[in-house]
């Protein structure tokens, strides 16, 4: 998340800047620190200046909130997950003079589940199922499935369900299988002008097949 104050001078330095703060989240409990960073919001009969928070979680005390304006980068769309993959395919013919091998199921298989990663996460998960082996197969996509499943708190509230097949095998279920197949082209993001559906929310009654379905979808 990233955070970004209008502030002016306060600062010991005389001109004009962008003052970029990592890791902040750290320090914000410190009251001091909070009433620096008020100093500066709001002193502003000099030169003004820009102050940019950035953490990877960050919340604001309440009275430094509302001086600040949020900025949360997105997710990388399914087109540019391919291209950070094919990026990092690109880089390991550079590095090591070999093409990586694999199959080309393997790879649509492994954009899809790196979408809703960060844009740095898909590169780091895409180079270490190149890295290993100098290849994308299968074997990458199940490795895949626990790292995601760690990255997303497998410990919490968010259970992650592992597919299982095409919906089309899914005995039972058959207004959710036309429903699905009505918007297969949306999903895939075939749609120009319409983003993809980030998922779809299984709601009802305990037992009645949530989770049993999620695994098909």
């Amino acid at each position: 998340e990233i955070y970004t104050l209008s502030l002016h001078d306060a600062l010991p330095i005389s001109q004009n800047g962008i003052f970029v703060l990592l890791d902040i989240h750290h320090f914000l409990d410190n009251a001091l620190v909070q009433r620096l960073v008020k100093g500066i919001v709001h002193d502003a009969a000099r030169t003004a200046r820009t102050l940019i928070l950035l953490s990877p979680r960050l919340t604001l005390p309440e009275d430094l909130r509302r001086l600040a304006v949020r900025y949360e980068p997105p997710l990388p769309d399914p087109a540019l997950a391919r291209q950070l993959v094919k990026e990092e395919i690109d880089l390991w013919l550079r590095n090591s003079g070999e093409r990586v091998k694999g199959e080309r199921a393997a790879v649509d298989q492994l954009v899809r589940h790196l979408q809703g990663l960060s844009h740095t996460d898909v590169k780091r998960l895409a180079a270490q199922a190149i890295r290993d082996d100098g290849a994308i197969t299968m074997s990458d996509i199940e490795r895949l499935h626990h790292t995601k499943y760690d990255m997303l708190g497998g410990d919490g509230l968010l259970c992650f369900e592992r597919q299982s097949g095409p919906v089309g095998e899914l005995a039972g279920g058959a207004r959710l299988k036309h429903w699905l197949s009505g918007r297969r082209a949306a999903f895939l993001g075939n749609i120009p002008g319409l983003p993809a559906p980030k998922g779809v929310l299984l709601t009802g009654v305990q037992g009645c097949g949530k989770s049993f379905a999620a695994r098909w979808l």
